[in-house]
């Protein structure tokens, strides 16, 4: 994980985009926020709202999680 936050932002969203495994999308304010898991942690990719631009791209860790519950959706029947 600390290798990933020595790469540029160009180099960490090439990382995500080849490796990366989709969870869930967010919203706050103004950014639409993406969490993958990468390798073994969690990163998430920010964007504006309305624009097609990667503002930043973070690790963070489990605790984020709870932010994306409203967003997950889990069909399963019993």
């Amino acid at each position: 994980m600390s290798k990933f936050k020595k790469l540029s932002t160009t180099e960490k969203y090439k990382l995500v985009k080849d490796e990366g495994h989709y969870i869930a999308s967010r919203y706050h304010g103004s950014f639409h926020i993406h969490l993958y898991r990468v390798e073994d942690f969690l990163t998430e990719v920010w964007t504006r709202v309305g624009l097609n631009q990667i503002c930043w791209i973070e690790e963070t860790d489990h605790k984020v999680l709870d932010s994306y519950a409203d967003h997950v959706k889990l069909n399963i029947s019993f």
